[in-house]
């Protein structure tokens, strides 16, 4: 196989667990009546970490903060990865 194409599936595979943990993370911020910009990404994730170090958030909640940041260092790594990857190829 291809290893570009290599690459391309596994920053599929991180983008598609980054997207659903980001959904969840999101549904907690509303459960919580946490207000934050819906167009702004960055927003979201600033108010979820305030929730999760200084708010009343559970064992749970904390850790899926974790899972996103790992989720988002995986899609970046795979990014530049498949970048790499094409570069040398050609």
């Amino acid at each position: 196989m291809d290893q570009p194409l290599v690459w391309i599936f596994i920053f599929s595979a991180a983008a598609v667990t980054a997207q659903l943990l980001w959904s969840r993370m999101l549904k907690t911020l509303r459960a919580h009546d946490i207000s934050y910009d819906r167009w702004g990404r960055l927003g979201g994730l600033i108010e979820y970490h305030r929730f999760a170090r200084e708010g009343s958030a559970d064992d749970g909640d904390k850790r899926l903060l974790r899972w996103v940041y790992v989720a988002l260092a995986a899609t970046w790594a795979a990014f530049i990865g498949l970048l790499v990857s094409v570069v040398t190829a050609s």
